[in-house]
């Protein structure tokens, strides 16, 4: 049975037949090599990006890549605007009740 894995890192390498990635997982780095079916175009080294693979004959066969869209602290940013949010609204009631 194939198994479609996933994994995501920066390119470190990249030719017509071949791509690295390197990830770093509780401060060890990794680093994955693929094997290309048709050369990738509109990627480049220092690239983050999301890859699809299969391994066969222990060699990881790209499958699917895609850019990496969202930056590690937009999920922070995120938490920050609703405890913003949740704040503003806690006042507002407290104001508006006791003003």
């Amino acid at each position: 049975k194939v198994v479609n894995m996933n994994a995501s890192g920066k390119i470190v390498d990249i030719t017509d037949t071949t791509l690295k990635i390197e990830r770093t997982v509780k401060g060890n780095v990794d680093t994955f090599e693929f094997v290309l079916e048709k050369p990738l175009e509109k990627f480049k080294l220092g690239n983050k990006v999301l890859v699809s693979y299969i391994t066969v004959d222990e060699k990881n066969i790209l499958k699917e890549i895609a850019l990496q869209q969202k930056p590690k602290h937009k999920k922070i940013m995120q938490r920050k605007n609703v405890i913003s949010l949740e704040w503003e609204f806690l006042r507002d009631m407290f104001l508006n009740n006791h003003g």
